[in-house]
Order: structure tokens, then sequence, then C-alpha cells
């Protein structure tokens, strides 16, 4: 439960390149917050939905800095901590 749940609805998983994030949530949820560690670092990861849809992540910023919404995150150095924002739309 707590794979399909992380993995294929909050749409938190690893990829050999990075953390990709590409949600499947309900319309009526307004976004979500999770913390997931990997290979030492941190990655905050905040999920905004403003316009109530399911799936599709229309921008990606990691640090504040703009990140290609179809590319999974890179890996970060151990010990950091990253923000990262999703927007679906």
């Amino acid at each position: 439960m707590y794979t399909a749940a992380t993995k294929y609805v909050l749409g938190v998983r690893l990829a050999l390149d990075g953390l990709v994030v590409d949600p499947s949530i309900p319309k009526a949820w307004d976004g979500f917050e999770v913390r997931r560690e990997w290979r030492g670092a941190v990655y905050e990861i905040e999920v905004r939905n403003p316009d109530h849809v399911s799936k599709g992540v229309v921008s990606v910023t990691v640090d504040g800095v703009d990140h290609p919404a179809d590319r999974p995150v890179p890996v970060q150095p151990e010990g950091a901590e990253v923000k990262v924002v999703v927007t679906l739309g």
C-alpha cells in the first residue's frame, strides 16, 4: 500500500538519473508536501495543484531555479537539503 501511494499517487519514485515527481492525485486536492531522503540527500517536495487537475506537471523548480518538467530532479550531493516545487496544470 505504501509503495502504491508514494510511487503512483504521490508520484515520487526513483530513476537511474534522478528523482521523478509525477503525481496522479484527486482533482479536489490543492496539493501536498512530502519529504524524501535518497542517497544521503533530503528532498522537501511541494506539489501545487492550482487548477485542480489529476495529473500533468507544468513546472518544476529546484531550490528556486527552473528545471525541465519532463526531466528527473538530479541526484544531489550527500548532506544536501533541496526544495522541489512541482506545479500541476
